[in-house]
């Protein structure tokens, strides 16, 4: 088993002078994940919950998350795996690739949900 020295020397090693794709495409997700986020919670801004406005925006803050979020986060892991395994291409490029396999990567995200919850 690998100690952390050990860990950070091998990412360090990894994106010498090769980071600014992979830290942009955390920035993407980040973002991405956040705008869904914050319109999933928008308890702050109504003082009353039972307005539609509020039901209609958790609810497409919900579908964002489910429909755009889960299988963008697939892409991103398999573009970071892509990375390490030496394929220096443009990680941006690659977590975008994996939405043309959409179905597998829907699949595999709410399977990870519900395995992750059970």
């Amino acid at each position: 088993m690998r100690i952390n020295s050990e860990i950070r020397a091998l990412a360090r090693r990894e994106l010498h002078d090769n980071w600014t794709s992979p830290v942009l495409a955390t920035l993407i997700l980040v973002l991405i994940s956040g705008v869904a986020n914050g319109l999933s919670n928008t308890t702050g801004i109504h003082s009353l919950h039972l307005s539609p406005f509020f039901y209609a925006s958790t609810s497409v803050g919900f579908l964002i998350s489910i429909l755009v979020v889960l299988p963008l986060s697939f892409g991103y892991s398999i573009a970071f795996l892509q990375f390490l395994r030496g394929g220096k291409d443009d990680v941006i490029e690659n977590m975008f690739n994996e939405c043309k396999n959409y179905g597998r990567a829907l699949g595999v995200s709410l399977l990870t949900a519900v395995f992750t919850f059970l």
